[in-house]
């Protein structure tokens, strides 16, 4: 369930390698983050990492599941002091079952019978006449 009254989306993601304090580098997206209130609009960084489970087609519901959790134990977005890799999902990191964005809007659309449609193999006309 999301914290009530915040609105979460994500507004930019920027793909790179990140240097570690190893001196290495490690493949992950920044997302920029909008909070909505009643009150207004505050926007943080959050980092996701290559190598975390949650990423994939699943990356904006891992981000947006993990800044709801914060604000669920009670971490609010004025606490953000605005450094990159400040805010980074664990890699580990499980989506929440009932967080009410497991699954995206788009994935319970009914598209089937079209699908089929547009796989179907071409008619061949007219094969014989020469």
């Amino acid at each position: 369930m999301f914290k009530k009254g915040w609105r979460i989306s994500i507004v930019s993601k920027l793909d790179r390698h990140f240097v570690q304090k190893s001196g290495t580098k490690k493949p992950g997206t920044d997302c920029t983050v909008s909070l909505r209130k009643w009150f207004g609009e505050q926007r943080i960084l959050v980092r996701i990492y290559a190598d975390n489970v949650s990423r994939g087609p699943n990356q904006s519901v891992a981000v947006v599941a993990f800044i709801n959790s914060l604000l669920q134990s009670g971490w609010t977005p004025d606490q953000f002091q605005g450094e990159p890799g400040e805010l980074v999902v664990p890699v580990r990191f499980k989506i929440p079952a009932n967080s009410g964005c497991a699954k995206p809007w788009w994935s319970r659309l009914v598209v089937g019978q079209i699908a089929v449609g547009l796989n179907a193999a071409p008619a061949r006309i007219n094969e014989g006449a020469a």
